[in-house]
């Protein structure tokens, strides 16, 4: 793509007018591009030959840059017709920057979800223990009125304006599993504090699964857990691990050492 640097340069050592390869090759398109544009009266020739050539001037390069500019922004050829008639364009590039920062915004936060997958499958692995160190988390458990029979009703959350509700964690709490969102500190009923933590991911078919895979983690040799109560258990659905597969629920469950 031509730069408002290569006009300038040109401009300055244009002595001829150019033909439509020259024309086509400056601006690292095809003739029939060109073409197009002279048929829809979109690009008009300084002239026309007899025997049907075309020579452009510094005027017409202009007018191509403008219009490929307008291309490449995202407008349609037919209202770049109708812009290019305007005496002042300036607002259509105004309008252009601000819908180009939010579509930039939206990559932005698909790039992140997409990170997120990525590192999720290489960080949690399938039925293997790995450990972690962690910062602080706190964690504040659901109002009761969106609870039941120990499940969030995310309606009822989300009409409460409730936030994370794509991340709900379950604090092990006095032999109870609390439905739970991560919180800041002064608003967080449970802590886990900073430390290593010993996690296991596993795939959940049924509820029975949850407590089944719990259990065979807490008596995995390398935990040497004989009391669960004087440790803390934390346990959610890992989202960006279940993004990866085909009908598959992940369940993370963290404990620390």
């Amino acid at each position: 793509m031509v730069t408002r640097h290569d006009i300038l340069i040109l401009r300055r050592l244009l002595m001829k007018l150019l033909t439509t390869s020259e024309l086509a090759s400056l601006f690292s398109i095809s003739k029939h591009t060109i073409r197009h544009y002279i048929d829809i009266e979109l690009l008009t020739p300084k002239e026309r030959k007899e025997n049907g050539y075309f020579f452009f001037d510094e005027e017409n390069i202009y007018k191509l840059y403008q219009i490929l500019v307008f291309k490449n922004i995202g407008y349609s050829l037919r209202s770049i017709k109708t812009i290019l008639t305007q005496s002042n364009m300036a607002p259509f590039f105004i309008e252009a920057e601000q819908t180009i920062q939010k579509k930039i915004d939206e990559l932005l936060a698909i790039k992140n979800t997409v990170h997120a997958v990525v590192e999720a499958q290489n960080s949690y692995k399938l039925n293997e223990i790995s450990f972690f160190e962690r910062s602080d988390r706190y964690f504040h458990s659901f109002p009761e009125s969106v609870v039941e029979n120990g499940e969030v009703d995310l309606i009822k959350a989300n009409n409460m304006n409730l936030s994370s509700l794509d991340q709900i964690f379950y604090v092990h709490h006095e032999n109870e599993d609390i439905p739970c969102l991560e919180s800041k500190k002064e608003e967080g009923e449970f802590t886990f504090t900073k430390g290593t933590y010993a996690s296991m991911s596993f795939i959940v078919e049924t509820e029975d699964c949850i407590k089944q895979n719990i259990d065979l983690f807490l008596a995995d040799k390398l935990l040497s857990v004989r009391d669960i109560s004087q440790n803390q258990l934390l346990f959610f659905e890992n989202v960006y691990c279940s993004l990866a597969y085909n009908s598959a629920t992940i369940f993370t469950v963290e404990m620390k050492l």
